[in-house]
């Protein structure tokens, strides 16, 4: 009877819970398995690697997470361009193996078996590629490395705002051995446009835009190039590796043609046009900032000129600008404190009838006497 009892409660344990014990299952088996494995979305990005796979192309999470699968830098033995290899043998039938050849991170060569399936769903169209290496070099020590799986966008796939960072910082040390330039943009979209599907087609069609747009932004870039989600309606651009000077401000206003045009097709959510607006603020390092937290101030400063300046424009940040923000920020910071400090004039302008001399009348305004700076225009603080 008790048997019988116990293999009840077994039948009927919560399939949530076996789900998740499931999963469990599955990520233990991957993180601990000795090949190493990734996944690679239908747009070539990749979206997950286990610890081997880290140690074996000694990298970081950060440096493989949605970048481009030809990141890897995997090379056939005849030559061939094995990107364009295995993507047919996959639409042909779902699945490719052979000897490959590659550097790691530091670029101490390696040597693998590689072996690639097709995930398809019910459905039948391909999504995902799964893809397996066995580093066919013994003996070789690899560095730990960390593989937190906890720094992509949930719903684009795209790298965080700290992953981005991680990047970045990488791209400006690589820059500076190399004596080039990196440009960082803040691409920013209309909330209020966003808000608009929302309301009108509801949330799913708000979050097909941001996926399109996303897809449509990857494209844009180089394989070398990376993207993030910065906040819900910003991402980030990196452009790694550009000439310096001139040639650094010509090669960030071609992207920026490029992404713009990208956005200049309208959306198609079921018989609707979406048309989205943006604007975009550039920095670039070494000449508008030395550290990460410093570009992307800038990088987020320029994009606010660039909002004043109307949609569909980009602004390259200047330190005009940063000028002209910390004048803005003191004069409000002053204007709350006028009242209390009786900076505030009142005067009196008369009106006069031209006809007859006589005051007909007066109009009242207010005039801002600040105790150091003297007298305030209107045109200044008026505005604030």
């Amino acid at each position: 009877m008790d048997e019988s009892n116990n293999t009840r409660e077994r039948t009927e344990k919560p399939t949530s819970e076996k789900s998740t014990q499931d999963a469990w299952l599955l990520n233990t088996l991957l993180e601990n398995s000795s090949e190493g494995v990734f996944v690679v979305d239908r747009r070539g990005l990749i979206v997950r690697v286990n610890q081997a796979m880290c140690r074996i192309m000694q990298a970081r999470q950060g440096d493989l997470l949605g970048r481009h699968a030809r990141r890897f830098n995997f090379q056939s033995p005849n030559g061939d361009d094995l990107f364009e290899t295995v993507y047919d043998a996959l639409w042909q039938n779902g699945f490719w193996q052979g000897e490959v050849t590659g550097a790691r991170q530091f670029g101490k060569p390696f040597r693998g078996l590689l072996r690639v399936n097709g995930i398809l769903p019910p459905g039948g169209k391909l999504r995902l590629w799964v893809g397996q290496i066995t580093d066919v070099v013994q003996g070789e020590s690899h560095d730990n490395t960390d593989c937190d799986h906890s720094s992509l966008d949930p719903l684009t796939g795209l790298p965080s705002r700290t992953l981005f960072e991680d990047r970045l910082q990488q791209a400006m040390s690589q820059a500076e051995r190399h004596d080039h330039s990196v440009g960082v943009m803040y691409l920013g979209l209309s909330g209020d446009r966003i808000k608009m599907v929302r309301n009108s087609l509801g949330q799913e069609a708000a979050d097909k835009v941001m996926v399109t747009i996303a897809e449509r932004l990857s494209e844009t870039l180089r394989v070398s190039d990376s993207i993030a989600r910065i906040d819900s309606v910003t991402f980030a651009l990196l452009l790694s590796d550009i000439n310096k000077g001139a040639g650094a401000i010509r090669n960030a206003g071609v992207v920026a043609r490029k992404v713009y045009d990208s956005l200049d097709i309208p959306i198609v959510i079921g018989d609707q046009d979406i048309e989205m607006y943006a604007a975009m603020g550039i920095t670039l390092h070494p000449q508008d900032g030395e550290d990460v937290p410093e570009l992307l101030r800038n990088a987020e400063t320029a994009l606010s000129h660039a909002r004043q300046k109307g949609w569909n424009n980009y602004q390259f940040f200047s330190t005009e600008m940063t000028e002209t923000a910390r004048k803005r920020f003191e004069l409000e910071s002053d204007l709350r404190r006028a009242i209390d400090r009786d900076e505030l004039r009142l005067f009196y302008q008369p009106q006069v009838d031209l006809e007859t001399g006589t005051i007909i009348g007066a109009e009242a305004l207010i005039r801002w006497m600040h105790s150091t700076k003297g007298m305030i225009s209107p045109g200044d603080f008026i505005p604030v």
